[in-house]
Parts: structure tokens; sequence; C-alpha cells
């Protein structure tokens, strides 16, 4: 990390490549443990925060999703219920990928 005491006084003894390698390996693991993590939730109710409506799906994030960092939860749906944006509702996940959700209204 910048401005630490490693950054600015030990020498950079580890090649791009190997650098890189590693990086593949972290990010390939963590793909992993998210797919596992967002399949364990897939059956459960969870309380969502609608944010918008695009493309014919509602997106929305539980208290476990975190803005511009984690995916979202994908409900579809034909039209936008008046008043749902920025509103709460409660849904059913019934998909995962590594990164978003798929949810159902109930």
């Amino acid at each position: 990390e910048e401005n630490t005491y490693s950054a600015l006084n030990l020498k950079d003894s580890v090649s791009h490549k190997v650098k890189s390698e590693r990086y593949e390996q972290l990010m390939d693991l963590q793909s992993q443990i998210s797919l596992q993590y967002n399949q364990s939730r897939i059956g459960t109710t969870e309380r969502v925060l609608v944010d918008s409506f695009c493309d014919g799906f509602l997106h929305a994030r539980s208290s476990k999703e975190s803005v511009e960092v984690d995916g979202e939860i994908l409900i579809p749906a034909l039209v936008v219920p008046a008043g749902i944006i920025g509103n709460f509702i409660n849904v059913k996940i019934t998909a995962a990928d590594e990164y978003d959700l798929s949810a159902e209204l109930i």
C-alpha cells in the first residue's frame, strides 16, 4: 500500500508475472467463495431496498450488499409497481451466480 513503511523502504522483489499469477489465483478462489455463499441464500426470504428499474428488472439490495461494491438482487418485472422504487419489499431468492442474485416478489 502506498505511503506505508513497506512501500517506502522495501524493494519490490516480486515479478509482474508472479503478481499476475497470484492475482488470478486469488480472483478464482474469491469467485468460488462468492458463488457458494450466494447459492446458500437460494430459497431464503430477504427484505430488500429497490434501487431502480432497468431492462425488465427491479434492481435491489439487502443489508448484505453494499452499493458499487457488491452484486445486486434482480427481480423480473414487466412494469414498475407504483411507489416501489426507494422502498423496502420482501423477496424470495431463486437463483445465484458469483455476483448477483435473482429473486421473486412475495
